[in-house]
């Protein structure tokens, strides 16, 4: 797949992209806990007003506000025709990422050295509903949590029905779905740190005997080149070799070539990126920026260098996708929750509010048809260009 994507011309190179978006100004390259972060993130806010909007989605088990900072030339709103994007960090308090759309899990001053947990002690990136846990206790938990309607609940058994938490979901995870939710989301990434690569949909696979094993998703060639779309314009990611400079670090397990498919580095259940891709029309990667989990502030800037351009290089992915707008034939307006296929085993995307859907595609014809409770478009054929 890589070799077709290179042919195609359909991914960067570093020297590429350095030379389309040249110099930038540098951000405060510095570790800050909850408070320091929270000054910082409004000055930024009132430093750039009409670019950017600060607000919070709720709060964490110990009271502390989770922050999303939008920048956007529309940042309050969404507007028709602009693809929604985010990266979230610091789900895990013990990796230090420097660069963040929203913070999730740092508790405590000290929290960000000693642990991944949040104070309840659960791991956020194994709270999200599972596709391979008990039925009863997702009834149970989604009920309880209420981030479900009867309506909703409903579509989602039948259409997953597999598809249930593990463990109590936590005040944290239940924050960031329905924010996620709130919003049209097309692309992703959560950014952690643990070593050098991008890991890809799915995490969880149903055996329970193995530490491992190759889970590809509908949309697994996708998400290929969504992956090596950052390890390539990264600095070492993609190279062969091993993933961190410091050999101490490095594992013989460890994937070769900076992309891995979830399950096949090792299974994890209730992790964010299967649910955005399973629940939401969001597709998310999950980013590993450095083997250090807590690197040492001299080592901020080099950490920066290696992740800023494929950081940037990643959100432009949003603009390779097909997009329309879904209207009602008599009025002209926008239908909501129509469904969006593009062949018959990829995902299927539905339209927001104003009858607008996006769906990301590598290079390729496609098929488009749409379905609705009163109607079914049987589809039009689509070339999808570089």
């Amino acid at each position: 797949l890589i070799g077709k994507f290179e042919r195609q011309g359909d991914v960067y190179s570093r020297t590429q992209l350095i030379k389309e978006i040249g110099e930038f100004e540098e951000p405060l390259l510095t570790h800050m806990n909850h408070s320091t972060m929270t000054n910082y993130l409004h000055a930024l806010a009132d430093r750039y007003p009409n670019l950017t909007h600060l607000y919070s989605i709720g709060s964490s088990v110990r009271g502390r506000q989770l922050w999303v900072l939008t920048v956007s030339k529309y940042p309050r709103k969404h507007e028709i025709g602009v693809p929604e994007f985010k990266y979230i960090a610091n789900m895990h308090g013990n990796e230090d990422n420097i660069f963040f759309r929203y913070e999730i899990a740092h508790e405590g001053d000290d929290a960000g050295i000693y642990g991944r947990t949040n104070a309840n002690n659960k791991d956020l990136n194994r709270n999200f509903p599972s596709r391979w846990a008990k039925p009863k206790e997702m009834e149970i938990q989604l009920a309880n949590s209420k981030i479900l309607g009867t309506d909703q609940f409903t579509t989602l058994v039948s259409r997953f029905p597999n598809f249930f938490p593990s463990e109590q979901i936590q005040p944290e995870t239940i924050a960031v779905m329905k924010w996620t939710k709130s919003i049209p989301f097309i692309l992703s990434a959560s950014l952690h740190g643990g070593t050098t690569l991008v890991n890809y949909p799915f995490d969880d696979h149903p055996t329970r005997t193995a530490s491992r094993r190759y889970s590809p998703s509908p949309d697994n060639e996708l998400f290929v080149r969504l992956a090596y779309s950052y390890s390539k314009v990264h600095d070492r990611m993609n190279k062969q070799g091993p993933r961190c400079l410091n050999e101490h670090l490095n594992l013989a397990t460890e994937p070769q070539n900076g992309i891995v498919n979830g399950a096949d580095w090792y299974i994890v259940s209730g992790g964010m990126q299967d649910w955005n891709y399973l629940h939401t029309n969001c597709f998310e990667l999950t980013i590993e920026l450095n083997c250090v989990k807590y690197p040492p502030r001299n080592e901020l800037k080099a950490l920066w260098d290696e992740n800023k351009y494929p950081l940037l290089y990643f959100i432009e992915q949003i603009h390779k996708a097909i997009h329309g707008t879904v209207v009602d034939a008599d009025t002209g307006q926008g239908l909501l929750n129509v469904t969006v296929s593009i062949d018959d085993r990829m995902k299927i995307v539905t339209t927001y509010a104003n009858g607008e859907f996006w769906r990301p595609a590598n290079i390729g014809q496609y098929k488009v048809s749409r379905c609705h409770s009163v109607s079914r478009h049987e589809g039009v054929l689509i070339q999808l260009t570089q």
